[in-house]
């Protein structure tokens, strides 16, 4: 069977929806997934894009995805960070220091994912911390776009210094700016001992790799 190409009319539809994809950080779930739909039929079906035209869309489309799998586990996610005693605090004299410090070690399980991140910690403060009303809690700053890129440069030195002497033992260090951090704790975590340094190592080596392409992303995204 012939492939069927979008008329004048249906390009003209699906490069205003991908014009709007390209646009905006998020979108809805429902629009999400007609946009994810829109750009891969533009992808496989019209052999007349530019090279500049390939870049962008597969740029939103990798975007979008990341969006539409975090929406779609919105609600595990936020049950899961919430019970995590990292995202604890006590009072203000710990409320910026655990915070970034719990950014840099969970960015990874956040999938990168900055939109998501302020979503958290607003709903965080927002709900009092999830404690009992009455309790006194301080609000959590939100990072702005460009303290997560140094939240994030900070979490892909330390994962390299990981690489770079093979101690597979070396412990966070926060940088003194970010005030008091209330714990500490082991880099590489959950190890199990059947399993050999080098597993641990290479597993490190793909937190550092994706952590840099997230660092590159927002700055090319947001021209930092």
């Amino acid at each position: 069977m012939a492939q069927s190409y979008p008329n004048a009319s249906e390009l003209k539809h699906l490069r205003a929806q991908v014009k709007a994809v390209i646009r905006q950080e998020k979108l809805a779930v429902e629009d999400s997934e007609n946009a994810v739909q829109s750009i891969q039929r533009l992808l496989t079906a019209y052999d007349e894009l530019t090279p500049q035209d390939v870049e962008q869309l597969v740029q939103a489309l990798n975007r979008l995805q990341i969006v539409r799998e975090s929406e779609q586990h919105l609600s595990s996610y936020i049950e899961d960070l919430r019970h995590h005693a990292i995202w604890n605090h006590h009072g203000a004299n710990d409320a910026k220091g655990a915070t970034w410090s719990a950014i840099a070690a969970e960015a990874g399980r956040l999938n990168y994912n900055y939109p998501f991140l302020v979503y958290f910690l607003k709903l965080k403060n927002r709900n009092n911390g999830w404690q009992i009303l009455g309790t006194p809690y301080t609000p959590v700053p939100i990072p702005s776009i460009q303290e997560f890129i140094e939240i994030l440069e900070v979490r892909r030195d330390q994962i390299k210094e990981v690489i770079d002497t093979g101690n597979l033992s070396l412990k966070w260090k926060w940088p003194a700016e970010w005030g008091y951090v209330p714990w500490s704790g082991p880099i590489v975590t959950e190890r199990i001992q059947d399993l050999s340094d080098k597993c641990y190592l290479d597993n490190a080596l793909r937190e550092y790799s994706q952590t840099e392409v997230a660092i590159n992303q927002y700055r090319t995204v947001h021209n930092l």
